[in-house]
Order: structure tokens, then C-alpha cells, then sequence
């Protein structure tokens, strides 16, 4: 005969516990595999999070620097034609 008695079911509720545990086994690692996913996806979305705040400093200061040059320029040639329109008509 057998280790395990078939007329009490000994053989089947340890088989039982070992298919139980190779279950909790796989989902825990399926777990710690997803947590390891979403904190890479997070890691992720964070670098690029990152990356595009210093594009769009990058670009904030670029348009600031235009503007003032825009205005320098602006102001400069302001004066010249009201310089030409003072020596013309005085």
C-alpha cells in the first residue's frame, strides 16, 4: 500500500497544500513583479515629467530673451526715425 491513506483523503489534502502553495508562490511573485512595474512606469512618467519641465523653462526663457530683444530693437529704431524726423524738420 501507499505512504498516504486513500480512504481517509491524506494523499489528496496534501496535495492540497502543495498546489496551495505553489499558488500563493506564483501570485506573490506575479505581485512583486507588478509592483516593480509601476514603480518603473512611475520612474518613467517622472523622467519625462522632468525632461519636459526643463524643454518648457528652456522655451520660457528663450521667448523672454526675444521679447526683450524685440523691445531693445523696437526702442532703438523709435528714436532713430524720431532723430531723422527732428533733423528734417527743424
Amino acid at each position: 500500500m501507499c505512504l498516504y491513506c486513500t480512504v481517509c483523503g491524506c494523499r489528496m489534502s496534501a496535495c492540497m497544500q502543495v498546489i496551495k502553495g505553489l499558488l500563493d508562490s506564483v501570485e506573490r511573485q506575479e505581485r512583486v513583479e507588478l509592483k516593480r512595474q509601476r514603480r518603473q512606469e512611475t520612474s518613467d512618467e517622472r523622467t519625462k515629467r522632468v525632461s519636459q519641465q526643463r524643454l518648457d523653462s528652456v522655451l520660457s526663457k528663450h521667448r523672454d530673451n526675444l521679447r526683450k530683444d524685440i523691445l531693445k530693437k523696437r526702442s532703438l529704431l523709435e528714436r532713430e526715425i524720431a532723430n531723422e524726423i527732428h533733423v528734417r524738420f527743424h
